[in-house]
């Protein structure tokens, strides 16, 4: 509660310089309120999981006291620190950012929301939340009733299955552009597009082998996920372009199959 009164105050000063303006901070936090009784989720995350509100309510409200309106925004948000209930059953589930959305055509009066608001960070049972407008925030866990957990064996098991099945492709791509510089085939059209595909899917195996398990830089994480998608998205196109060739050859015997610099613009996004 300190934390976040702390928090909004330093960001209505913030405010107050810019605006030259004061601003009035009200913020109430509810053991228990009406919206606990109802845990029903609309929003992005609204399906039939079950979920529970696993922590106090807060309701803010930030005024000015010169009766302007103070907004926030996505690009400029609210940061909350919410912590759960002594009680709150964090097994197989995932903790949400939530809000409470009234709803007049709803018995319960409304429904958990998570549209502008998203989890930003966890630290043991604090979770921070940002938001893009005031009004009475909580923690809703969705529970997953029939989790999926797989033995040691098995999981041993699938990850032997997915290094050797890597191992053996990225053995059959290096000989393949092996082959490729030996024969010395680079110059027909075709055999660069094979050679591009065969690098694509060569660099997005390796990344996966030497990158999917360094989590512990959120930086690293993101960087490897932004590569891996990009790599295998062009390994797409890149398969892509050889069905684009094969149908230019075969509608045109005698004809090109395009420009080879049309091919790496597709496939690797520039020449």
């Amino acid at each position: 509660m300190e934390n976040n009164q702390k928090e909004i105050g330093e960001r209505m000063k913030e405010r107050k310089r810019v605006w030259g303006q004061g601003v009035t901070i009200s913020a109430v936090v509810f053991n228990n309120l009406h919206l606990t009784s109802s845990s029903q989720l609309g929003g992005l995350h609204g399906n039939d999981t079950p979920t529970s509100v696993g922590s106090k309510i807060m309701s803010i409200q930030v005024e000015a006291t010169d009766g302007s309106t103070i907004t926030f925004s996505a690009d400029d948000p609210i940061e909350l620190v919410l912590e759960l209930n002594e009680d709150a059953n964090t097994t197989n589930s995932q903790s949400l950012c939530v809000f409470w959305e009234f709803l007049e055509d709803e018995e319960s009066g409304g429904v958990w929301s998570t549209v502008g608001c998203y989890r930003n960070q966890t630290n043991g049972s604090q979770i921070t939340c940002r938001c893009d407008h005031l009004t009475n925030f909580a923690i809703l866990l969705q529970v997953n009733p029939n989790p999926v957990v797989l033995s040691l064996a098995h999981r041993v098991t699938l990850d032997m299955l997915t290094y050797i099945g890597l191992a053996l492709s990225i053995a059959a791509l290096v000989c393949s552009l092996t082959t490729f510089v030996l024969l010395k085939l680079m110059k027909s059209q075709r055999t660069i597009i094979h050679t591009n595909l065969c690098i694509a899917l060569l660099s997005a195996q390796l990344l996966y082998l030497i990158g999917i398990e360094r989590t512990a830089s959120s930086e690293l994480c993101t960087t490897i996920a932004v590569l891996l998608h990009y790599l295998f998205t062009s390994t797409f196109f890149w398969m892509l372009m050889e069905g684009i060739y094969i149908l230019m050859q075969a509608r045109a015997a005698y004809g090109k199959g395009g420009k080879t610099w049309m091919y790496m613009v597709a496939g690797w996004g520039k020449k």
